[in-house]
């Protein structure tokens, strides 16, 4: 009888450990898929990308000597979100795409937020983001002809790369001078002047690097692109590609050298930036997962920030 009873506790005890362990995993996993859901909200609803903009927006800005304002963050992180949603789904307006409703109101109350903030930045920067904002619409919206703006071979890095670059070094000189510069000189001595040049050198530094950035999307991507686009990877290849993305890394490397020299410290975490984003590049084909571009690739400029925050560039 007692060992009897000693059997069933011990039956007892050992089915009361499996079900809790069952409730834990069960837990666990719930907790998981809700994590995976909520980071593919974050990463789907632009939430993420505008994120690293705002982080690339401010190291251009710090690098050049200015400190932006919260206004100016607001404004590029908002328009970045509902530039990147215009592009993404406007061709999905009809159909019920996941996070359909959330990711709508979340573009709507951005946009509402970004036209006030662009607003409030002064007329130069509303016709600045007016610029930035005709290349997403030529980008994402057919044209006359019943093309698209992105059907031109390597337009998507191209527009990317130039608006991305445009918007953080035009804003940030543009809050500076207050539209004053325009006051008193002309449009045509500001182009033969010395600060254009520098302005037109920065901007094409910081779109060769935002297009090496893109290169692991482009390759990501190759499996869902048709092939009338054209990308750089259906053109010459995936390992190519590659080796153009580190060209242009390298291309970049050099400038930052030639106006950064002297400052040994930005120099030394440029080159960790760069050294981190071309393996990125040379490893975009071996990670089959979409996290691997959309969530740690994209991330880099949240990187390059953070460094520049603790080791106070």
């Amino acid at each position: 009888m007692t060992w009897k009873l000693t059997f069933k506790g011990k039956l007892s005890t050992s089915f009361f450990n499996r079900l809790s362990q069952v409730v834990n995993d069960a837990d666990y996993i719930c907790a998981m898929m809700s994590f995976k859901r909520i980071l593919d909200f974050y990463i789907q609803s632009s939430l993420h990308v505008s994120l690293c903009f705002v982080a690339f927006y401010t190291v251009v800005s710090l690098e050049m000597g200015f400190a932006p304002s919260m206004l100016e963050l607001v404004a590029v992180g908002c328009s970045t979100l509902v530039g990147y949603n215009i592009a993404k789904y406007v061709h999905l307006l009809k159909e019920n795409f996941q996070f359909n409703v959330a990711i709508k109101i979340l573009t709507g109350v951005s946009a509402l937020i970004a036209v006030i903030a662009v607003f409030q930045l002064g007329v130069y920067a509303v016709i600045l983001f007016g610029v930035c904002s005709i290349l997403t619409a030529l980008y994402s919206l057919p044209e006359i002809i019943g093309k698209s703006f992105r059907q031109i071979p390597v337009v998507k890095l191209i527009t990317i790369g130039v608006s991305w670059s445009v918007l953080a070094v035009l804003l940030p000189h543009i809050m500076y001078e207050n539209g004053n510069y325009f006051k008193t000189h002309s449009a045509f001595h500001f182009i033969s002047s010395p600060d254009y040049q520098e302005l037109v050198s920065a901007v094409l530094k910081y779109a060769l690097f935002v297009i090496a950035l893109c290169i692991p999307f482009e390759i990501r991507d190759l499996k869902y692109d048709a092939p009338e686009l054209r990308t750089l990877p259906q053109l010459i290849g995936v390992e190519k590609t590659k080796y153009v993305g580190i060209f242009l890394l390298l291309i970049y490397g050099a400038m930052e050298l030639e106006n950064y020299g002297d400052q040994q410290l930005t120099v030394i975490l440029t080159g960790c930036i760069l050294t981190l984003t071309a393996l990125s590049i040379w490893f975009a084909d071996r990670f089959k997962s979409d996290y691997y571009a959309s969530l740690f690739v994209e991330a880099i400029p949240i990187l390059w920030l953070g460094l520049f925050v603790v080791f106070g560039i």
